[in-house]
């Protein structure tokens, strides 16, 4: 009565699962481009529904990573938090990856980030060690300038 119809909700929507899981399987499209099947899909341990993963696929290019690609993280994440918020309180452990792709992009935004706090550290400190040695304000402003013009 899924199509259409009204979702098992409480102990009726695990009993639901399971036999979806049993009875199921996933499209010919699904499996080849994701590899999935509903057990890899949907963790049942001890009888109890763990976790449920949701496979798709995108057009975000894997070569290069531009700024589409922050748009499809922003988006999914957008899509995660609005899903978390209608969630029960036990399936509020919500995780997305897309592989390599996001990893690249949280790895650049953190390098980005550290970088930026390295040279608000070493730019001061770089003054102060110009100043003390050549006590003198504009030389030490000049060379401080030309260093963080490299």
């Amino acid at each position: 009565e899924q199509e259409g119809g009204v979702l098992p909700t409480g102990p009726a929507f695990f009993e639901a699962a399971k036999t979806f899981r049993e009875t199921n399987s996933p499209s010919r499209n699904l499996r080849e481009n994701a590899g999935a099947n509903w057990a890899d899909q949907m963790g049942f341990v001890d009888g109890e529904l763990k976790y449920a993963a949701v496979t798709f696929r995108t057009t975000v290019s894997v070569e290069g990573i531009g700024s589409q690609t922050w748009k499809v993280r922003d988006v999914l994440k957008d899509w995660v938090d609005s899903k978390l918020s209608l969630s029960p309180a036990l399936m509020q452990s919500v995780k997305y990856h897309g592989g390599f792709v996001f990893t690249g992009l949280d790895m650049g935004d953190e390098l980005l980030d550290g970088f930026l706090s390295g040279c608000m550290v070493s730019v001061p400190v770089a003054m102060l060690v110009l100043l003390i040695a050549t006590r003198n304000y504009i030389v030490a402003s000049y060379a401080t300038l030309c260093i963080g013009s490299v």
